[in-house]
């Protein structure tokens, strides 16, 4: 990198501080991405230095785009949606627009790939320094706190003498001469010298012959985008039955499917996909509150750590981790914590739908029969393998982890019931952060188990609090709210009722995308849709712990045993 140039202007009062950066093709630099380093720890030209840890930039990062020449009248060329520091540089990664969007980034953009510019200036105010004491530095300062106002994309004095080379390339400087002209005329507001200015706006000026042939460079049009779900599928329909292939598809790659390697079908819109996944989680009574963690990755490829615990004492706390209040002198042991990686898996669930040729020639009844039927069914099937999935191409269960604690049943116990001693020992066996977060899972036919514990005399009162009562949505047993659902199993069997604390309960969803291809054609005037979404799950705890204070093993996930 080029030695950084730090001068001090003053913009409204303000003294505001330049400095020059250059820019870097990184590893992470692709498509319409570029990545600068905006400043390092080196002594610059001036003798002034900015520490790496100076930079302040929580007001930058509330509109952080990249203006023109520090010219903030005119919109902005780019936006910066990485900037941090790494080491002891200060790098921003800036997306340009393209040229659909605004002409005048798009030349700046391709100036900057081509190699003729590569300059950024960042303006900043100082809040914290002082001079430095360094007799090699004289006049030097060192600044310790410093506030990025800007990062703006400048020209360098070295910009229109390649501004030739650039028009012969194909380059269209139309953009840059306009921009200088209005700069000028005082039109613009910038920092660049007015000489400079009348260079730059003599060599970008194109001639005739330059100007057709920028005109005959065809610009690559955006992608237009489906406008509804429906208008996205019947068009797959189309495309699979020999109908024609929308300009607007996009297929799916390959690598979609791992059975069948050539049938990836086709991807809908983003937004349509990730409505349908927000609509699961919405549907579902308690995925939503389970730790869900988003991935673009492949789900084989996700691991995370996982709590490798088997007490609470001192030393054994999340794997291992140990806090201590120190004394002067006192020798403290080191703590290695004990991470269990849990790997997750390429699991998939598919919902297939039936369109009837009536149905999908009305797109707005198909659109909503869509949204409501496949995060339905989808839903469905998560909570299903939440309680009983076995791991094997599915995600883990609740009832097939080996945390979970079964509470054996009260001797004498009649068949198919539930007790108030059930109850209670199933919440002793729950650790105590875990309550606050606490529901309760109960099979459909458990309500009237459930309801008999308020009328029960012999048991501890309110035990059970019905719904409604005090305004409260679920039924409350020991106050956590009480789910019946269907994917438990019947009443009587084990996990019929569970405890569980569902932030333990690791969600892996890669399904912000999704593929749809027509696995049947056409038969009897319908077609069968797949929709593709890749998911995985597991408990965050290996078995169960030992308490602190106590001998008893407790968990988040309890059930009762059969009856």
């Amino acid at each position: 990198m080029s030695p950084s140039v730090t001068s001090l202007r003053r913009d409204n009062n303000t003294r505001t501080l330049y400095r020059e950066a250059v820019g870097v093709d990184l590893p992470n630099s692709s498509g319409r991405l570029v990545s600068y380093i905006l400043s390092d720890t080196s002594v610059g030209r001036d003798n002034h230095v900015i520490a790496a840890d100076a930079w302040i930039l929580e007001p930058f990062l509330r509109n952080p785009v990249m203006p023109w020449a520090h010219d903030t009248s005119q919109p902005p060329i780019a936006k910066w949606i990485d900037i941090g520091t790494r080491g002891n540089k200060l790098i921003g990664t800036a997306e340009y627009a393209d040229y659909e969007t605004y002409p005048f980034a798009d030349t700046i953009f391709r100036l900057v790939k081509g190699g003729f510019l590569n300059a950024v200036s960042t303006a900043w105010i100082p809040r914290e320094f002082k001079y430095t004491t360094d007799r090699s530095r004289p006049g030097g300062i060192d600044f310790s706190k410093v506030e990025l106002l800007e990062a703006s994309q400048v020209p360098v004095p070295a910009l229109p003498t390649a501004l030739a080379t650039a028009r012969a390339r194909g380059i269209d400087t139309a953009p840059l001469y306009q921009w200088a002209e209005r700069a000028l005329d005082g039109g613009q507001t910038t920092t660049v010298p007015r000489s400079e200015l009348e260079i730059l706006r003599r060599e970008a000026k194109m001639p005739t012959q330059a100007k057709r042939i920028a005109q005959s460079i065809v610009v690559p049009k955006r992608r237009e985008k489906f406008r509804s779900l429906a208008e996205n599928v019947l068009a797959i329909v189309r495309a699979e039955t020999g109908r024609g292939i929308d300009d607007r598809l996009v297929r799916a790659p390959s690598g979609l499917n791992t059975e069948d390697p050539t049938a990836g079908g086709w991807l809908t819109e983003p937004e349509f996909s990730q409505k349908w996944i927000t609509s699961v989680y919405g549907m579902s009574p308690f995925a939503g509150m389970c730790d869900r963690r988003q991935t673009e990755n492949k789900l084989g490829e996700v691991k995370i750590p996982g709590i490798d615990e088997t007490s609470r004492a001192d030393g054994s706390r999340n794997g291992g981790v140990l806090a201590v209040w120190p004394r002067e002198g006192t020798a403290i042991n080191a703590s290695i914590p004990r991470w269990k990686m849990l790997e997750f898996a390429g699991n998939k669930v598919q919902a297939y739908v039936f369109g009837t040729n009536e149905l999908m020639n009305d797109a707005p009844m198909f659109e909503a029969h869509l949204n409501k039927v496949v995060p339905e069914e989808l839903a469905f099937q998560l909570d299903l393998k939440i309680i009983n999935g076995s791991g094997a191409g599915v995600p883990v269960g609740v009832l097939n982890s080996n945390a979970l604690i079964t509470v054996p049943k009260v001797t004498g116990q009649a068949a198919a019931t539930i007790v108030n001693n059930n109850v209670l020992d199933m919440w002793r066996r729950l650790p105590a952060p875990s309550r606050r977060n606490a529901i309760w899972l109960v099979n459909e036919d458990a309500d009237a188990q459930l309801e008999l514990l308020a009328t029960n005399a012999a048991g501890p009162p309110n035990i059970y609090l019905p719904a409604g009562v005090c305004g409260n949505e679920y039924p409350l047993l020991k106050g956590r709210p009480t789910i019946a659902i269907e994917q438990c199993p019947v009443l009587g069997q084990l996990g019929d009722i569970i405890l569980m604390d569902p932030t333990q309960y690791i969600i892996a969803d890669g399904g912000i995308k999704a593929d749809v291809s027509v696995h049947v054609q056409f038969v009897n005037d319908q077609a069968v849709f797949r929709f593709t979404w890749w998911v995985d799950g597991k408990p965050a705890f290996a078995t169960p712990i030992t308490s602190y204070n106590g001998s008893v093993t407790r968990s988040p996930f309890v059930t009762l045993a059969a009856r």
